[in-house]
């Protein structure tokens, strides 16, 4: 028997990495509080991974593009794959040379955010934001440099018919 209801129980666990966070920052601040420079300095050091914790769960939060879509999404080992069980796709990250998110009319409370991998020779790639296990794409933008966050979030937050290039890959230089 649960006293919490499923739906407070399924936003608790939407926010629980805010929460975590929120704790990391809590015990820093207690950390320095407890006086000295040395307890000084380690708690401001967590206070700021706590911090930097809750800014990573916030987007994610509000990069929650839903659940229960067609396909399922895989990341590993450099690269990404789509599965469906007509086909698919698989797509080296270390190919990918645009990523967008294309969204329609429908608004941020349903299914109308698809994530767009643009390759070398390959053509556009699409994902449906909801795929099951469609969050690890988040995960894996840690790996691109210079990606547009912001942009992210306003596509999943429009209810406006559109495409947002979060990514592109720039020139090559040479060191």
């Amino acid at each position: 028997m649960s006293f919490v209801r499923p739906e407070l129980r399924a936003q608790i666990f939407r926010f629980r990495e805010v929460i975590f966070a929120v704790g990391v920052g809590l015990f820093g601040l207690w950390v320095f509080s407890a006086g000295g420079p040395l307890f000084g300095f380690i708690g401001l050091v967590i206070i700021f991974a706590g911090f930097g914790l809750a800014l990573i769960g916030w987007r994610r939060v509000r990069l929650n593009f839903g659940e229960g879509g067609l396909g399922v999404v895989e990341v590993d080992e450099r690269q990404i794959s789509y599965l469906l069980s007509y086909g698919g796709f698989t797509l080296s990250i270390g190919d990918i040379t645009a990523i967008e998110i294309q969204t329609n009319s429908l608004g941020p409370l349903s299914n109308d955010l698809f994530w767009v991998f643009k390759s070398i020779g390959q053509h556009p790639q699409s994902i449906p934001g909801n795929a099951v296990g469609a969050e690890k794409i988040y995960d894996m933008l840690a790996s691109f440099n210079n990606v547009d966050f912001d942009k992210a979030v306003a596509a999943a937050q429009t209810t406006e018919t559109g495409t947002f290039q979060i990514w592109k890959k720039g020139p090559r230089r040479l060191h």
